[in-house]
């Protein structure tokens, strides 16, 4: 018997949009890039106890071009290592409850605000392929309840939270 690729293509999304752009570490004297770095520890390094030098950041964005074929090849890869011969893609709707819910500390507030410069780009050609949504539900929510559903399924997401769904 087959096996159906539930997919998280919020985390594909991300990852596959991470790979049209760059973070710098630019060394500045008076606002004037003379330099950049690739990791924050080297340009630290460079400047050394300079006084006149400071640390900014700068992110290169590179044209979008062969992100089709690179959806295509992962979900050809996830399909044949799963031994799936169908798939469903899932995406986080619009709005999420757990914003309202957390009072204490804001939800997911340790990460950037900063998404991914093409990363709407890429979500829409999910969208354009089937990926199902559902608002105020993450994909890895709609993962783990549709895993319950579709027999022989299998999640696939590098996404920790998870590793919580029972599975066989």
């Amino acid at each position: 018997m087959s096996n159906v690729a539930l997919i998280d293509a919020d985390e594909l999304s991300y990852k596959i949009a991470l790979q049209y752009q760059q973070k710098f570490y630019t060394i500045l004297r008076d606002d004037k890039v003379l330099w950049k770095c690739r990791y924050k520890e080297e340009a630290i390094e460079s400047i050394e106890n300079a006084t006149d030098l400071d640390i900014g950041e700068t992110i290169e964005i590179y044209e979008l071009k062969g992100y089709k074929e690179t959806i295509d090849a992962i979900i050809t890869s996830i399909c044949t290592n799963t031994n799936s011969t169908t798939h469903h893609l899932y995406l986080s709707g619009d709005s999420n409850f757990r914003y309202k819910r957390a009072t204490l500390l804001p939800y997911k507030g340790n990460r950037s605000d900063t998404k991914p410069y093409h990363l709407e780009a890429i979500k829409k050609e999910f969208r354009e392929r089937g990926a199902q949504s559902v608002d105020f539900l993450e994909a890895d929510d709609l993962l783990s309840i549709y895993s319950g559903h579709i027999k022989n399924s299998i999640i696939c997401t590098t996404d920790k939270d998870l590793s919580t769904v029972p599975s066989v």
